[in-house]
């Protein structure tokens, strides 16, 4: 029973210091400052996505921008952190933004789940999408 009560307190003040973390802006200060943790990628992917959730796009947007451009672009998380990233940026109001991030996930990322999605949200704003270079970058820059 006391190890119980002990583990509740425990993990207690875990979710306390991870609220002050996000709360103050730590949790982007140690992630700089430990970029070689393997799992760092993940934390700011997770966090910034907890944040989409909650409704808060521009934090969101923040850890997926900071995340990106931490990370190489062949890493797993890439093309998630590019299609999280451009429906913050779609929910901010920053459409230019958003379409740019949707063109990466189509063009740099093809076979990915997220591809189709992209192509319709880019189709849905009246930019065309040049299925021919799929895969071999983007046609143009905005």
């Amino acid at each position: 029973m006391k190890k119980i009560i002990f583990l509740g307190i425990v993990f207690i003040g875990l979710i306390s210091g991870i609220r002050w973390a996000l709360s103050s802006g730590q949790l982007l200060t140690w992630i700089d400052e430990n970029p070689e943790a393997g799992w760092v990628p993940s934390v700011g992917y997770w966090v910034g996505t907890t944040y989409a959730l909650a409704n808060l796009p521009e934090k969101a947007a923040i850890y997926f921008e900071h995340t990106l451009a931490n990370i190489p672009s062949d890493h797993a998380l890439a093309y998630k952190l590019h299609f999280r990233l451009a429906n913050a940026y779609d929910d901010i109001g920053r459409r230019k933004e958003a379409f740019r991030e949707f063109e990466t996930v189509v063009y740099d990322y093809p076979e990915n789940k997220f591809t189709e999605i992209c192509i319709n949200r880019l189709k849905m704003g009246d930019v065309s999408v040049d299925t021919k270079r799929i895969g071999k970058g983007k046609p143009f820059a905005w």
